[in-house]
């Protein structure tokens, strides 16, 4: 089965924000964590969002996605030029995928506090796609957070998810 349209959609609008956001975004302001709100960086936040993906992407050669296996490029969350360029390469990642129900491997936490090694979980190429788009979009509502205590504001409907926004313009409110 093909991917739902909305669901592409909806993935492209929120990577395509963090894009829109970082790339003229100052990098001390990129930087800058909310310590007293106990919020990390801009860049922090966004890095982690980005790495999903990217963990998501190269499992899917062969179906065993680790999302522990995370880069945790320092670049990334240092840089918005580099954060921009990984952006930019999870939207051309996006634009590959066409089954929805491929199945995979997947795993979140590869060591259980006890030690032992997780196993591995059955799911498909739609379901993780509906879990990278809500965990992005739970980083970028606190990257918002972390905007407006520097004291600047994201633009309109950052850090909401697309079917919130949806539900706004129907009933004519916006988001904030």
């Amino acid at each position: 089965m093909s991917l739902h349209p909305v669901l592409l959609s909806d993935h492209r609008q929120v990577i395509g924000q963090a894009l829109d956001l970082v790339e003229d975004m100052d990098a001390a302001i990129f930087r800058a964590p909310a310590t007293d709100a106990g919020l990390s960086s801009v860049g922090e936040h966004l890095r982690h969002a980005l790495d999903m993906y990217c963990v998501f992407f190269d499992g899917l050669a062969d179906g065993h996605v680790d999302y522990e296996l995370r880069e945790r490029d320092p670049a990334v969350e240092r840089d918005p030029r580099a954060a921009a360029a990984c952006a930019r390469t999870v939207l051309e990642g996006l634009a590959t995928l066409d089954d929805g129900d491929a199945e995979l491997q997947v795993r979140c936490d590869s060591v259980a506090l006890d030690g032992e090694d997780q196993p591995f979980a059955r799911s498909t190429v739609e379901r993780e796609l509906q879990f990278l788009l809500t965990h992005a979009i739970h980083h970028f509502a606190l990257i918002s957070a972390n905007l407006r205590l520097q004291g600047i504001e994201p633009a309109p409907g950052f850090g909401y998810a697309p079917s919130t926004l949806r539900h706004l313009r129907r009933n004519g409110s916006c988001a904030r």
